[in-house]
């Protein structure tokens, strides 16, 4: 009788234990796989052809609280000042993180807020330049089917920004299906 309560007692443990597991794994955001990263749309040597420097080092952020996420190319030769920025949400992306936005409404909310935008004929269905530099808005806004992207190439020749983030933006929208 006591080895009948003693396998029900380890049971009644793992079944527990399963149960707590299941409910954690519901509760926690789905993180995004490899494949749903901003890092799969812009490569290495890509950069490298549009900038004319070799990428140092790249870091991949996962999505921010908005469900954006960033891959950061870090430029050869120009100390810690030089970079490539690829700020990226689709709107898949936005609901399997749990998220009720798309990436058009996440894009004109955005852009509600910032001033002084230029706007950018030929890329995307449309395309917004918030200036080069490390300020708020800085760099080309896209929206482009169901993706709103922001990039920024920041040279050591900052008069380069748009026309290198510009090139780059165009890499980026034929990668999107």
């Amino acid at each position: 009788m006591f080895t009948f309560f003693f396998i029900f007692s380890q049971i009644k443990q793992v079944v527990m234990a399963i149960c707590v597991t299941a409910v954690f794994w519901m509760r926690v955001p789905v993180a995004l796989s490899d494949d749903l990263h901003a890092c799969r749309y812009l490569e290495k040597q890509e950069i490298e052809r549009v900038v004319g420097v070799s990428v140092r080092e790249i870091e991949t952020h996962p999505a921010n609280p908005m469900g954006q996420n960033i891959c950061f190319y870090h430029l050869a030769g120009s100390g810690d000042t030089g970079f490539v920025q690829l700020q990226m949400i689709r709107t898949a992306w936005a609901k399997q993180a749990g998220k009720k936005w798309t990436a058009a409404s996440l894009f004109h909310n955005n852009m509600s807020f910032l001033d002084g935008l230029e706007t950018i004929k030929g890329i995307g269905e449309k395309a917004l330049w918030g200036g080069a530099g490390l300020k708020m808005g800085a760099g080309l806004h896209v929206l482009f089917r169901d993706t709103y992207f922001t990039i920024l190439a920041k040279p050591a020749d900052p008069s380069k920004s748009l026309d290198m983030s510009r090139s780059l933006a165009l890499i980026v929208i034929n990668k999107i299906k």
